[in-house]
């Protein structure tokens, strides 16, 4: 994930943007190697509720701009950048067949849906690579389901090429050809331009489907390794003992173990912290088991789970597990 011109400051970087997982929205000025986020001392995130679940993220922002001018910025909201080896190997779950907004993302002002663009990029070793493949006619998204057909029908010197850069791995198919795929990350980041009036609010509302990994908790295994890093301790174990009491029917998989993350951080490159953070986890069944490490969350009804805080800088990213009775990944 992933990927938000402030009045109107250039800033040239000489790395790129590493965006590692869905994220909170950021300014950004078009500097070398793309949009980047950069701090504002002009413009307050007064509140963010968040509402997160298997299906669907909602954010609703209040900003407010603290100056005596008006602000046009660039606004970005980057996504998690995708492996090629992982599209390749790892079973995922994509949310939407678009190529270019393939988690549906939208955005509102007050009800008004605002256009968006999107920018894609490829990087390998942090080195942008985009204009490289775009000379070989290649697509740029490891998400593109025509990659591997146009890897293998590149001609044997481009194929070599490439290979030995680390971009691409190649396997002989059965038919004597080579089968290649990409070795690359696709970077994603949504980016349009944001009017905030002098001294005003302005409030947005975003959404989309989030990316959905994880694993499975087998009926003869207690889970501990699986919950140990979203903190899950004798209170979950017991959670997780008492799920398979009620369900002796499960005789295979007890447990799939859904993990989801959101970035949090960028919320600090506003002024100031986040005047009022609320966020609400939705859990799909009551027996759902909902962890993360985050202190203070807790639940507060048999499919809501919230933590509040005002004056809030998060200092780490949301990361969630919840273990239930069905998977949403393949």
């Amino acid at each position: 994930m992933a990927n938000l011109q402030r009045t109107l400051l250039a800033i040239l970087l000489t790395t790129a943007l590493h965006a590692p997982a869905l994220a909170n929205d950021t300014l950004a000025t078009l500097g070398a190697g793309g949009l980047i986020p950069v701090a504002s001392s002009a413009i307050a995130m007064e509140s963010e509720d968040l509402v997160v679940s298997l299906d669907r993220i909602t954010i609703t922002y209040t900003f407010r701009n603290k100056t005596a001018h008006d602000i046009v910025s660039t606004v970005a909201f980057p996504l998690p950048a995708l492996e090629g080896d992982d599209v390749e190997n790892v079973p995922m779950a994509v949310p939407s067949h678009d190529k270019l907004n393939f988690v549906g993302f939208r955005v509102d002002q007050d009800g008004r849906p605002i256009p968006v663009q999107v920018m894609t990029q490829s990087f390998h070793d942090n080195h942008d690579i985009t204009d490289k493949l775009r000379a070989l006619n290649l697509p740029i998204s490891v998400l593109d389901k025509s990659l591997v057909a146009k890897l293998s029908q590149l001609n044997p010197a481009n194929q070599r090429s490439l290979e030995s850069a680390g971009l691409i791995e190649c396997d002989p198919s059965d038919n004597g050809s080579r089968r290649c795929w990409a070795r690359w990350s696709t970077r994603t980041q949504f980016h349009w331009k944001q009017h905030f009036p002098a001294g005003a609010a302005v409030h947005l509302h975003q959404t989309y489907r989030p990316f959905v990994g994880g694993s499975y908790i087998p009926s003869n295994y207690s889970g501990v390794r699986t919950i140990r890093p979203y903190c899950g301790g004798a209170q979950a174990l017991e959670a997780i003992r008492d799920y398979k009491r009620r369900h002796p029917e499960r005789k295979d998989i007890l447990l799939f173990a859904n993990e989801l993350e959101y970035i949090l951080t960028t919320a600090n490159n506003w002024n100031g912290p986040i005047g009022n953070f609320h966020l609400t986890v939705t859990a799909g069944s009551p027996e759902d088991i909902v962890l993360t490490c985050m202190p203070g969350f807790r639940r507060v009804s048999p499919l809501r789970y919230e933590f509040a805080e005002a004056g809030f800088r998060p200092a780490s990213e949301l990361k969630l597990m919840i273990l239930s009775s069905h998977g949403r990944f393949p």
